[in-house]
């Protein structure tokens, strides 16, 4: 059964479709069609009341991560056949944005580090997991409460945090700015259906469905408000260990048997997904309608899919997916839809980074974006096609296995990676886009193809 907020997404979209006399049908609102980027600019330099290009003054933030999703597993992007079922999280995008090219990190908790900071793991000091993420840093948290037009924004984090080393101190949520926190501290959970919650300090066992647990608090939460608030949800799921979700979720008639978890698993890796996007529309039914005409929802995954559920016929390289540094690890979901997004049904091709998020949450809420930040504003691009001004993305990792530790740098077609053990890479994106021929030593050209781009890595590595 669809949600509340679903069937009213469907409604409004079919509206909107009607008027304009186009035909949209699930395929044509979320379709692979091109989106054409320019050279937009948005700097986010100019304190302002309503983001420019949005006509939305200081909307609610729901900012959900979703743990180990990949392109691969997230229906939005029609990437092989093995996809979940998530009406919510799709019709979000009907009534928004899919953005195309996004890069995080290969891991969770350096990409947390750099959605906190605008910063990559070199500028602020979380290069590995688990790091320990200092306050000195400075976090989006701590930077709305500091500044006259946000600090009436209230806070809240729900769910994983990871970003407080392997033995997290129980107030580093509050150590970094937070006003409000329920969730896992250290990295993930052993059982979802037993596991340790932390509110406030104050650690315990919690028994209820960990997906459903995180939804009922910020449900708590968000009521107790006055707009604005910034919801950060971060859901452990799909995150292993796998299991079979609670009856109501269990869609795929999954046993939970040990012996069909280990002959199933991306079954029950997508069924985990599914629940995510149920308990996502729970959330989103809980709000009245205004709170949710001034809300504006993102919805992106961490890193990519672990390799023992990945689609093959997608990433077919055994060694690709989560803790590499190809497509696989670092290429992830991104949909913004709600308050703001005035372009309905349509797909971004510019290039976004995980940095990008702090400055983008800051001119949300009506601040002059701060000097020293390694990411743009990517508000512009909630109405215009070509406001994403950016040539290269830049991402790392610093782990135990040599195809996960270096940085990497790509354009719209090419992709340089700089391995810590001396070695590089370069591969054709266009045309090699499962990273298969490595073209560093391979034509004359390729010096050419990669100095641009190795200049731009050494640039934020301050090298």
């Amino acid at each position: 059964m669809l949600s509340r907020y679903v069937h009213r997404l469907t409604v409004v979209v079919a509206s909107v479709c009607v008027l304009a006399l186009v035909a949209c049908g699930s395929e044509t609102a979320i379709g692979p069609e091109a989106v054409d980027t320019g050279s937009g600019d948005d700097t986010g330099s100019e304190p302002i009341a309503a983001p420019a290009g949005t006509g939305v003054d200081q909307p609610n933030i729901l900012f959900v991560i979703t743990d180990d999703q990949g392109l691969d597993a997230s229906a939005q992007y029609s990437l092989g056949s093995d996809l979940p079922d998530t009406p919510v999280i799709t019709g979000l995008a009907q009534r928004g944005l899919v953005y195309e090219n996004v890069w995080a990190t290969p891991s969770c908790t350096t990409t947390r580090a750099a959605l906190l900071t605008g910063k990559h793991g070199v500028n602020n000091g979380v290069t590995f997991t688990p790091g320990v993420l200092s306050a000195e840093v400075g976090t989006i948290q701590t930077f709305l409460d500091s500044t006259d037009l946000t600090s009436n924004y209230k806070t809240a984090v729900f769910g994983k945090w990871h970003v407080g080393g392997a033995r997290p101190d129980a107030s580093h949520p509050a150590q970094l700015g937070v006003d409000h926190y329920a969730g896992n501290l250290a990295g993930n959970i052993e059982d979802y259906f037993d596991w340790q919650v932390t509110v406030n300090g104050v650690s315990e066992q919690n028994t209820t469905y960990h997906t459903t647990a995180l939804v009922d608090y910020a449900i708590e939460w968000i009521g107790d408000q006055q707009a604005p608030w910034f919801t950060w949800l971060a859901f452990s799921a799909p995150h292993s260990p796998f299991h079979a979700p609670p009856e109501e979720f269990n869609q795929r008639n999954l046993s939970g048997t040990d012996a069909d978890i280990r002959a199933n698993q991306r079954d029950y890796y997508l069924s985990a997904i599914e629940t995510l996007d149920a308990e996502l529309g729970r959330l989103l039914d809980a709000l009245d309608e205004e709170t949710i005409d001034n809300t504006i929802i993102m919805v992106i995954g961490d890193n990519g899919t672990p390799k023992n559920v990945i689609d093959r016929s997608v990433y077919p390289t055994n060694s690709h997916g989560k803790g590499s540094l190809f497509e696989a690890g670092v290429h992830v979901p991104l949909v913004i839809s709600g308050a703001g997004v005035g372009r309905i049904g349509e797909r971004e091709a510019g290039l976004v980074s995980i940095a990008d998020f702090f400055p983008t949450f800051a001119v949300l809420a009506g601040a002059e974006v701060p000097e020293g930040l390694d990411g743009q504003s990517i508000v512009q691009s909630f109405s215009a096609a070509d406001a994403i001004a950016r040539d290269y993305l830049y991402t790392e990792f610093e782990s135990d296995t040599p195809l996960g530790s270096g940085w990497t740098v790509r354009s719209e077609s090419h992709k340089y990676i700089a391995y810590d053990d001396g070695t590089e890479a370069l591969y054709d994106l266009v045309v090699d886009p499962g990273e298969t021929t490595n073209l560093a030593q391979a034509t004359a050209e390729s010096g050419n193809i990669i100095e641009p781009l190795k200049r731009f890595g050494l640039q934020i590595r301050g090298e």
